[in-house]
């Protein structure tokens, strides 16, 4: 239990990461460096899972990326598009592993509370496991 809490904390903070683009993700999405905040953030009634997706979207937009898609369902027709799945349930995360392993790339970055996943071909398949 306190082996698998260090490791999933060391990928919060992006060590251990090895793809540049999912360092990015994890650097300036998912952990910002302190006191960095975009103004749309503090809108009312943004709760952290929010403002992560936010985060990941506006990333994403600079990388040439249209928009997230919120349904998995939707995702599997197309998993070139970014997720972001909000309370995954068991079923779902291992449809998306399925999915991204059965096109051998891509990147997933899964939590307890969201799962970003999106499949790229110019990188391997990697995941990692977030706070």
């Amino acid at each position: 239990m306190l082996f698998d809490l260090y490791k999933r904390w060391r990928h919060t903070r992006g060590f251990g990461v090895h793809s540049p683009f999912a360092y990015r993700l994890v650097t300036e999405g998912v952990r910002p460096a302190r006191g960095y905040v975009y103004h749309a953030e503090l809108l009312p009634g943004m709760t952290p899972l929010r403002r992560i997706a936010f985060r990941l979207r506006t990333i994403l937009r600079s990388d040439g990326y249209q928009d997230m898609v919120y349904d998995a369902a939707e995702w599997e027709a197309d998993p070139a598009q970014p997720l972001f799945l909000v309370a995954p349930t068991p079923q779902q995360t291992e449809r998306i592993e399925h999915t991204l392993s059965n096109r051998g790339c891509g990147l997933m970055l899964h939590s307890r509370r969201y799962i970003f996943a999106i499949a790229r071909k110019e990188m391997a398949l990697v995941r990692y496991n977030l706070l």
